[in-house]
């Protein structure tokens, strides 16, 4: 295992399709704001947000070229879409009153399922080109962290109460 960054504060973060960057939620320490980075294996890393808010919760598309995130932007929470090249601005894909946290995509990149953290935690989606999460699952539980396989026959989601898997189904 090998350094690929500077030393700092780090929280969420994930690892790239092909397992060649992570991309990180990297905590100003004068400002206590976030913004996303992108760190290569071998060396090399890339700030990919410059907003004074906080950057949270990357999760990348399956080819690897976008990475979607949550952002508290001017007092409202959206999910945004960057390039992870770098080049390009990032496209607000929806906003909402509540904390609305990206967890994965669909192995086609179609649909961004996720989960909203204030209040009971319930699941959403987000198909390719709409505005509008609709509710995936709504229950009695605290539903967080919906998964996916790589093949999307598999689902998860985990219950925040107890942290424990809660459903392991066959998706359809």
């Amino acid at each position: 295992m090998t350094t690929i960054g500077e030393v700092g504060e780090f929280n969420t973060m994930a690892l790239s399709p092909d397992g060649t960057a992570v991309a990180a939620e990297r905590v100003d320490s004068l400002t206590r704001n976030s913004d996303l980075w992108v760190f290569r294996a071998g060396g090399g890393s890339m700030r990919l947000t410059f907003d004074a808010s906080r950057q949270t919760s990357p999760v990348w598309s399956a080819d690897g070229r976008r990475v979607v995130f949550n952002s508290d932007r001017g007092g409202q929470h959206g999910v945004y879409e960057k390039a992870t090249s770098g080049a390009g601005g990032e496209q607000l894909l929806f906003q909402s009153k509540e904390t609305m946290t990206p967890s994965t995509w669909t192995s086609d990149s179609k649909y961004l399922l996720g989960y909203n953290t204030l209040g009971e935690g319930h699941l959403w989606m987000l198909g390719s080109g709409s505005q509008t999460p609709v509710p995936l699952f709504t229950s009695q539980f605290n539903e967080v962290g919906a998964r996916l396989s790589y093949d999307n026959r598999w689902g998860s989601r985990t219950d925040r109460t107890s942290r424990e898997v809660r459903d392991l189904c066959e998706a359809v």
